[in-house]
């Protein structure tokens, strides 16, 4: 065999060596976008499902269903200034005017 046939054969090996790493790192790539896609797909179900549910729980006529059914005349409006805040500490808590609230209306 002369050198030219040897770096031909040498060239040929690594061709043939970088061409299968190529494929199967392609190959990975591939599966990971294929999965990443379906757990898209999935979450976006997800999500839809949960806003259906969502748009449903709060739309008016079911919030006032729940009103009727849970509440019934326990719920009364308050007016702003009724409203406070309660401080917990750690063995006690403390209630407060809800003065920050008040100053930025």
């Amino acid at each position: 065999m002369n050198f030219k046939n040897i770096t031909i054969f040498t060239i040929t090996l690594i061709l043939i060596f970088s061409t299968t790493l190529i494929k199967n790192k392609t190959k990975d790539l591939e599966e990971e976008i294929y999965l990443t896609r379906e757990s898209i797909s999935k979450n976006k179900l997800e999500h839809q499902i949960m806003l259906l549910e969502y748009n449903y729980l709060t739309s008016p006529e079911k919030l006032m269903e729940y009103h009727r059914l849970y509440f019934d005349d326990n719920l009364v409006p308050l007016k702003i200034d009724d409203l406070k805040q309660i401080e917990f500490n750690k063995n006690s808590f403390e209630i407060k005017e809800l003065d920050k609230f008040l100053q930025n209306e």
